[in-house]
């Protein structure tokens, strides 16, 4: 019977959505939340921070700093409003700032470059910095990205450029130097009344100092100054610093008379550290800045003691473990140190949290030190570990909540798996938290009080158990819920719930043999469900690489079998993945009326698919019965300002309508209700694209290969491709495929405004690869003393591009022939790379540069 079904799936229609479902799931954090040492959280729901970066602006317009902090692990903001007096402490979170800010990267610092009173964005944007302008209007926030700096062609770049080299024919324009993983220092380090910026250069040991040399306090024009600002350089295998470093200068900055000896040589410095984070401040009130430093692999900050002056700093002693009159930093790994005045007194704070995503400590990890003294000559003194987050419910990274009544009492409580806590390097055990609903449900409270009872519930911390999410079902029919967790290998574990009675409390024990029966791969995420309308459960989990995968129960309700006999994957052509190919999908299902309101398995309704995954947004889809077997409607998108988002939902508010809880990569926990809370922010359109993939002879060709927008999928059987999401505005696409032993390529660029079937073309690939072609491509002679050749004996050289070590671009041509011959007379020796654009596709060599 199950295969005769099986069949009629296939065949059967898509079901018709009668009436559409009301959207309106809002943000709502007024559930009070008790934490085990029983103090109420102030802002329980906020979500936790990982790797935060904090700043201050006046969001409200009410004259009073309030606090912004960019979450590196996710690249979101969070934003909190200043409700403290003068030396207190105090804020709250508020969200509706939130997408106020634009898109930000690895790190984002507010900054009054152009002295308006209104602080800009300094943020990473591939190569280098990008400056967002404040152009708010009173409480109307607003950017404008700056996009005037010019680059080596003098080509308008929205990224910062700077001169490099001493007036004449030699000096050029390029990008300023950072890498992703770093902080730079923005700051006025000459004392002149602008910012200039601190970024650790090439080879990474060294701080190279950039001045601003704009004669407009609007505008930001930089000068590349020297290579070893402050003079020392970092030990490759510690985080001591190395004093009397004298290097060359550009040439630019002429007034700062750094040394013109030789460097000392690369090789005595060792290799660049793959990180680094510099704040600066003046400690002893003498005019210049002193550098405090974290280091990738350590935990403590390094002071630099500055004894040179603003215009030729020289690092004249360095202090290991600041503060040294107080607890100093230590923050596993990768310390970061922030400062702003966070407590209302006037006077800056410093405050330090770690950098290193996926890699750090993830809970009770900002350290507070005021600053009881001057902003030129601070007396830090350590205040507490909690900073912001000690008022939000934190659990490390990556939650997975479940709504389910754990004591019997007919309350709805929450368990929560996570990725894991930071216990040391490359170790985070996972573990399940449980949090009592303790609320007493009246005419006039709606909603749950929850207690955190316990932060290792079925004491599962386990270094090789890890990303646990947790799920409910009556698995074996007896009447109550059971106890389903997938983890970070892809099994699912299964806890039978052995209560004598179906109000007692659970009783939870683990049947191994359930761990061998399923394998998604990895980041199992399951959630059950009667799909096929037979009496018994079918399973659908989620997994790292963003699909969903189908299992139909081939047992029956008191004895489920899963096998990958009847394993769809792909399930409801639903597909999430960022740049890297990861997903991390994580669904929920449930089935409502159009009110929203949950409906039993008997009453009108429609079944909906909820998918949390790794941007952070969470994805309902329609369209669902009938239709098991084809593709799913999405029909909104809830932007939560997040990363990694994981679902589940019941009735919290007990009225009949489904609230949702979201968990989060950064720890905590979101609430969504029905119709109550703040208004999330409207998605931009969302569309469905359908990809068809055909021969320019009309064949379909199944099982091609298409990469959308950087994102690979695999067309089904009829050569479809399904694409659901946030789309631009144009879409590119390129693809390849197999058929009758011929290879097909093809790629385009479309423009959408609405769901979208269309039919591409592939053309075949005929004679040599495109790859034998490009290893065709000579470069001679190499090395060469100035003019360098580039031909290519099959097809045409559109452009060429000379890159230095320090990933700069440094000369370019155009042309449309099989040869281009560069002149690099002028140019400095050394080893240059070539990225060289052709009709079939680009090709990458080096060459080097002699006198």
């Amino acid at each position: 019977m199950k295969r005769l079904f099986l069949l009629l799936l296939l065949s059967s229609s898509a079901h018709l959505l009668l009436a559409q479902l009301k959207v309106d799931w809002r943000q709502f954090d007024s559930i009070p939340l008790i934490e085990l040492g029983g103090d109420t959280l102030g802002d329980a729901w906020v979500g936790g921070l990982n790797n935060p970066q904090f700043s201050t602006i006046d969001l409200d317009n009410d004259g009073k700093e309030d606090l912004f902090v960019f979450e590196r692990d996710g690249n979101f903001v969070r934003t909190f409003i200043n409700t403290g007096s003068t030396g207190q402490v105090s804020y709250v979170h508020a969200p509706k700032y939130e997408s106020k800010f634009p898109n930000l990267e690895y790190f984002a610092l507010l900054r009054d470059y152009n002295g308006d009173g209104l602080k800009d964005i300094f943020t990473y944007q591939n190569p280098g910095i990008a400056v967002y302008k404040n152009v708010s209007q009173g409480s109307n926030i607003a950017w404008e990205q700056q996009c005037y700096f010019k680059d080596f062609n003098g080509v308008p770049q929205c990224y910062l450029t700077m001169y490099f080299g001493p007036a004449g024919p030699s000096r050029f324009r390029t990008q300023i130097f950072t890498i992703p993983e770093d902080i730079p220092a923005f700051d006025d380090i000459d004392g002149d009344g602008d910012l200039d910026i601190l970024s650790f250069g090439v080879q990474g040991t060294a701080i190279t100092y950039y001045k601003n040399i704009s004669t407009n306090l609007d505008t930001l024009d930089f000068a590349h100054c020297t290579d070893c600002w402050g003079k020392f350089f970092e030990s490759s295998i510690s985080n001591d610093i190395v004093l009397n470093f004298n290097c060359r200068d550009s040439g630019t900055c002429a007034e700062i008379p750094i040394p013109q000896g030789d460097p000392i040589p690369v090789k005595k410095r060792g290799a660049r550290h793959s990180g680094s984070t510099i704040l600066t401040f003046d400690r002893d009130a003498d005019g210049d800045k002193e550098v405090l430093l974290g280091d990738i692999s350590f935990p403590n900050m390094v002071i630099g003691q500055n004894g040179g002056t603003s215009n030729t700093a020289e690092m004249t002693s360095y202090a290991k473990d600041y503060p040294n009159n107080t607890r100093p930093v230590e923050l596993f790994i990768f310390p970061a140190g922030f400062y702003e005045d966070v407590n209302n007194d006037g006077v800056k704070d410093l405050i330090v949290a770690p950098n290193a995503p996926l890699e750090s400590e993830n809970h009770r990890n900002v350290m507070f030190y005021e600053n009881t003294r001057s902003d030129n000559r601070p007396n830090f003194i350590y205040r507490q570990r909690e900073f912001i987050v000690g008022d939000m419910l934190d659990l490390g990274s990556g939650t997975s909540p479940l709504l389910i009544d754990i004591n019997g009492d007919s309350l709805l409580d929450i368990l929560v798996g996570n990725s894991g806590y930071y216990k040391r390097a490359s170790a985070f055990p996972s573990g399940l938290a449980y949090l009592e609903n303790t609320g007493l449900y009246t005419d006039s409270t709606t909603y749950p009080i929850y207690t955190l009872r316990d932060t290792n519930y079925l004491n599962l911390f386990d270094d090789s158990l890890g990303a646990l999410c947790p799920s409910a079902a009556d698995i074996d029919a007896d009447g109550d819920l059971d106890l389903m967790i997938g983890d970070r290998a892809g099994k699912i574990h299964f806890f039978q719930n052995n209560a004598q009675n179906q109000n007692d409390s659970v009783n939870f024990t683990a049947v191994p043999s359930w761990d061998t029966l399923i394998d998604v791969g990895s980041w199992a995420t399951p959630t059950f469900y009667d799909l096929d309308d037979d009496g018994d459960l079918d399973l659908v989990s989620g997994e790292r690489y963003g699909t969903l995968y189908f299992y139909l129960n081939q047992g029956d309700s008191a004895n489920p079998v899963f096998s990958n006999s009847f394993r769809m994957s792909n399930w409801g052509g639903v597909a999430h993945q960022d740049i890297l190919g990861d997903g991390f999908t994580q669904p929920f299902i449930v089935k409502l009326d159009t009110n929203g309101k949950i409906a039993s398995d008997t009453s009108n309704g429609d079944l909906y698919l909820f998918v949390g995954n790794v941007d952070g947004n969470v994805y309902l889809y329609s369209n669902i019965e009938g239709n098991l077997f084809g593709n799913f409607t999405l029909q909104d998108t809830f932007l939560l300002g997040t990363s990694k988002s994981s679902i589940h939902g019941a009735d919290l508010s007990r009225d009949g309508k489904l609230d949702l809880v979201y968990g989060q990569q950064t720890g905590g926990l979101g609430v969504l209700l029905k119709g109550r809370g703040f208004e999330l922010p409207t998605p931009p359109p969302s569309y469905t694209l359908e990809f068809t993939i055909q021969t320019d002879s009309g064949w379909i060709i199944p099982s091609a290969i298409m990469d959308l927008e950087g994102v690979q999928r695999t067309a089904d059987s009829l050569g479809k491709v399904i694409y659901q999401g946030l789309s631009p505005g144009s879409f590119s696409w390129s693809a390849t495929g197999t058929l009758f032993s011929t290879s097909y390529q093809g790629m385009d660029t479309i423009q959408i405004s609405s769901d979208t079937a269309v039919t591409v073309l592939l053309s075949p690939i005929l004679g040599v690869s495109m790859n034998d072609k490009l290893n065709q491509l000579k470069v001679f002679p190499n090395p060469t003393r100035s003019e360098l050749n580039i031909s290519l004996s099959e097809g045409i050289i559109s452009s060429v591009s000379v890159i230095d070590v320090h990933g700069r671009q440094v000369l370019s041509d155009v042309g449309n022939d099989s040869e281009i011959v560069l002149n690099l007379s002028g140019y400095n020796k050394g080893v240059y790379f070539l990225k060289v654009e052709t009709n079939f596709g680009e090709a990458y060599r080096s060459f080097i540069l002699i006198e």
